[in-house]
């Protein structure tokens, strides 16, 4: 027997790999190959959502659109429903609408139309041009005004009215 042969359980000389010589790598299974590719794909994504948050932070972890809350604010001006208003305007830490619309502002508008979609200001405010038409001295008058949309809690309120 040589000094690079080991024995066996059964007393047969079984050969050792010589210094300096290569040995093939334990084979992985192909379940270890599909965890490793499926697990860099997921890390990939991660990373590649955190850097999108961080660049465009809106888009991953903000309020959504405010087309929905400009157009249900506009139908609650149009019908003159404070509840409603009320309910959707952006809150105080005391709970109460930051920015109440007095009832009687209602006895004077006579019509309220869209005009147009919500556009973004900044990231947490928007804007919903509406056509007001006060009736002033029994004449009617054209007020276009904005419905101030702010963010709260990631979430669309209305903040209130402003001239355009």
């Amino acid at each position: 027997m040589t000094d690079t042969e080991t024995v066996t359980e059964h007393g047969t000389a079984a050969p050792t790999p010589a210094e300096g010589t290569a040995t093939a790598p334990p084979r992985r299974s192909r379940k270890q190959t599909l965890l490793g590719l499926v697990g860099g794909f997921l890390v990939g994504f991660l990373v590649v959502g955190l850097l999108g948050a961080f660049v465009w932070p809106g888009h991953a972890f903000g309020p959504g659109s405010p087309d929905a809350l400009g157009a249900e604010a506009t139908t609650a001006l149009t019908a003159r429903d404070t509840g409603t208003l009320d309910a959707i305007s952006c809150l105080g830490p005391d709970g109460k609408p930051v920015q109440p619309i007095d009832p009687q502002i209602f006895s004077v508008i006579s019509a309220v139309k869209p005009a147009g979609a919500a556009h973004l200001l900044i990231d947490s405010e928007s804007r919903v041009p509406v056509d007001l038409t006060i009736t002033y001295q029994g004449q009617p008058h054209p007020l276009p005004v904005d419905l101030v949309l702010g963010e709260d809690h990631r979430t669309w309120c209305l903040k209130g009215l402003t001239p355009r």
